[in-house]
């Protein structure tokens, strides 16, 4: 079972990023901007209750599955 948090994703790539500044691609405001942004991830309420567990699936599987949802045609609202 794989459990994915859009959080964990985001911070993730705020942690790539901060890794690049470490090393020295980016200076001090592109580290304080990531650090707001990962303040603010973790304060959005909205993406508390966000996180779903998915069972990893063959490729023949998954395009089957996808598939099905994609192709089907578009309601009328």
């Amino acid at each position: 079972m794989i459990y994915e948090d859009p959080r964990a994703y985001l911070l993730g790539l705020e942690g790539m990023a901060l890794l690049r500044a470490f090393t020295g691609e980016h200076g001090r405001d592109f580290v304080e901007a990531r650090i707001a942004e990962i303040r603010a991830v973790l304060a959005d309420e909205t993406l508390a209750n966000a996180a779903v567990e998915v069972d990893r699936v063959d490729v023949s599987t998954g395009y089957r599955l996808w598939s099905a949802r994609y192709d089907r045609p578009n309601s009328a609202t």
